[in-house]
């Protein structure tokens, strides 16, 4: 399919399927960087709601009873027990962390039109090159056809394979190919995350995924 690419064509297919894989790869680093935003939040929030009993307080950045004897009815060996329970306070800047996960947001946003730029213009350049060349080819051949050729064939063939037989091959080797490696590493990466992060979890998605494609299907058919 790719026989008619130059040097440069392949180049420029090669350096558009890494931006298709690094484009690829950034939604799920999107839901990882979602997901510390959301463990800070909770964090934040459990230790908020500890410090509002007035019995405790924070000491070398963790949160500690006041005094066990203030407790009614709780000896020394129950206190102990509680105390045992260290909570982290005072380290948390959630002004600080929220800004910073903005600025992943951020960050990680620019390098996805930057790739997704790349990726598309790259891909559909280098097919675009290789289609003249193959239009080029073909109307040299059926010029130097005879003329006994052209009584046999008629016009309205040669104005389909012109154009739409070609287009089908640009078709196949544009963009399409670029939006499919994105896809495969958006699955690929998703997956491999899911396993380091929570495998029991993604154990559970993995199960009931064929329902899902069902689902989806049925959609499809649907629409």
């Amino acid at each position: 399919m790719f026989r008619y690419a130059s040097c440069n064509e392949v180049l420029m297919m090669v350096m558009g399927s890494v931006c298709a894989v690094l484009h690829g790869s950034a939604q799920p680093l999107m839901l990882l960087v979602f997901g510390m935003l959301t463990d800070t939040f909770i964090e934040y929030d459990i230790e908020l709601n500890e410090l509002k009993d007035v019995r405790k307080v924070c000491v070398n950045n963790t949160i500690q009873w006041k005094n066990y004897t203030a407790f009614s009815g709780m000896n020394q060996s129950e206190w102990a027990i509680m105390n045992n329970k260290t909570i982290p306070c005072g380290i948390l800047d959630i002004e600080y962390e929220m800004t910073n996960f903005a600025l992943y947001y951020v960050g990680i946003g620019a390098a996805v039109f930057v790739l997704g730029y790349f990726q598309i213009s790259l891909w559909v350049t280098s097919a675009a090159r290789q289609i003249q060349l193959i239009r080029n080819l073909y109307f040299r051949q059926v010029m130097r056809m005879e003329i006994g050729w052209f009584d046999c064939t008629s016009v309205g063939e040669l104005n389909t394979r012109m154009s739409d037989d070609i287009n089908k091959i640009n078709d196949a080797i544009a963009d399409q190919v670029a939006i499919f490696l994105q896809r495969f590493t958006t699955f690929v990466c998703g997956f491999c995350i899911g396993f380091v992060k929570g495998w029991k979890l993604t154990l559970v998605i993995v199960a009931a995924s064929p329902l899902i494609g069902v689902g989806a299907a049925l959609m499809a058919l649907l629409s």
